[in-house]
């Protein structure tokens, strides 16, 4: 097979390997019954580790899966030093009363999974606690990129999107959140406040042009939340009744009634005119 190989396919092909192989054993000559018995009983009981290894890893698994979807948190910080999930879930539970033990958590996550992006943002967010701001913003961007989805490294990528002007990016973070229906109540007020601005306004149109699934339940909070600013709410409707995405019949009646249940009448029967004639 060797000589072979030097003039047709090579040795190093897998199944002329697996061929070789099997007939290289051929050349050993076989132990004695004796022997082959002892060795088999070796062999069965070295099995037996693994097969516990294993074992002990799916109890870890399903306990630390169990405190995240019960929201266990001893059980979670119990588990920490054995399971890079619990670790980092009781790292988020401790971060807004207790910084030191969250960053503690999330590092001790991280020794066991250094790409885990909860465990990194949660580190960034008790370093942003603790005053460091440039090393939160550094691990962010690690968690960003580190290839995992967490909410909370989203939604702070969008704040520092929109901080630094960088509209279009802030509106790509907020739309992957919200088709992921979650942190409506966080960034539903955000996005309202970004009608204030030109440039914010524009991005937010754009985006609200292409009719995405949270569209309507977005202005739906706006017309009947108390706390939402009216006048950007007043600017946005502005934009939106002059843009290629006008509001359906259903959006304006929604906000005819928030007008009318604000007071705001006389609003109210200039929506309702756009709405029957479109003046």
């Amino acid at each position: 097979a060797i000589l072979h190989s030097v003039v047709d396919y090579p040795l190093r092909m897998l199944a002329i390997e697996a061929a070789f192989g099997f007939l290289c054993a051929l050349l050993i000559p076989a132990p004695p019954v004796a022997q082959i018995a002892k060795r088999r009983g070796a062999i069965g009981w070295l099995a037996v580790v693994p097969v516990l290894g294993c074992l002990y890893a799916v109890v870890v698994a399903g306990l630390a899966g169990h405190a995240l979807t019960t929201d266990s948190v001893p059980l979670a910080e119990a588990l920490s030093n054995r399971s890079s999930a619990a670790a980092s879930y009781a790292a988020r539970s401790a971060l807004d009363h207790n910084p030191s033990k969250a960053m503690a958590l999330a590092e001790t996550a991280l020794r066991r999974s250094p790409l885990d992006a909860a465990a990194l943002s949660t580190l960034a967010l008790a370093q942003e606690k603790h005053g460091d701001d440039k090393g939160a913003t550094a691990l962010m961007n690690v968690a960003a990129s580190a290839g995992g989805w967490d909410d909370a490294t989203q939604i702070w990528m969008f704040d520092r999107a929109r901080d630094a002007g960088r509209y279009d990016t802030a509106m790509e973070r907020a739309d992957a959140l919200l088709r992921r229906e979650v942190l409506q109540d966080e960034l539903y007020p955000m996005l309202l406040q970004m009608a204030n601005s030109p440039e914010a306004a524009t991005a937010l149109l754009l985006r609200l042009e292409e009719l995405p699934d949270w569209r309507g339940d977005f202005l739906q909070w706006a017309d009947n939340h108390d706390t939402a600013d009216r006048d950007a709410l007043d600017r946005l409707w502005a934009m939106l009744a002059r843009s290629d995405a006008p509001p359906s019949a259903r959006e304006a009646a929604v906000h005819i009634a928030g007008l009318i249940r604000n007071h705001r009448y006389a609003q109210a029967r200039r929506i309702w005119a756009w709405a029957i004639h479109g003046k």
